[in-house]
């Protein structure tokens, strides 16, 4: 199946920041700054809550945003999803206190499975983590799912 093409639809627009407002209390200030069908982009500053026994910063908090990151593909056609896994390359290490930019963009696009690819970057644009997400697609996202009515309320559309 390719990936459905055109524009997203509104409500699905307005309901995929849910995904982030969900899992707050998991991802601190991981917020989304481009979103569109196939891509998108967001940033989080890593605050003190996500250090290690170590002073770094924690793997699992790490995993936390790629997992909610990689999931607003399959949200952005219109998908509900579930990750089924997700690898993780730590590749350089991240300081508390840094800003990070996670961009993720469709591998692939079926009927029940979709593949994203999650690259996460300082702000100098050296790469810090990638990361491959698969996820099993569950249903479509409806105008009168409980998760989009509650957008509509949170971000005052309805």
């Amino acid at each position: 199946m390719a990936a459905p093409e055109g524009p997203m639809k509104e409500h699905v627009r307005i309901s995929l920041p849910m995904l982030y407002e969900r899992n707050r209390a998991y991802i601190n200030d991981l917020n989304p700054v481009e979103i569109e069908p196939g891509y998108t982009r967001s940033t989080v500053t890593v605050s003190e809550n996500a250090m290690n026994t170590g002073g770094g910063t924690f793997g699992g908090f790490l995993m936390a945003i790629i997992d909610v990151v990689g999931s607003t593909i399959t949200w952005s056609y219109g998908k509900h999803a579930v990750t089924q896994t997700c690898d993780v390359n730590f590749i350089r290490g991240v300081s508390i206190g840094e800003k990070l930019v996670l961009e993720a963009r469709n591998v692939h696009i079926g009927r029940t499975t979709c593949v994203s690819e999650v690259v996460v970057k300082d702000e100098a644009g050296k790469v810090r983590l990638t990361s491959t997400c698969t996820l099993h697609i569950m249903a479509d996202i409806k105008p009168d799912d409980a998760i989009v009515q509650e957008a509509y309320k949170l971000f005052g559309c309805a």
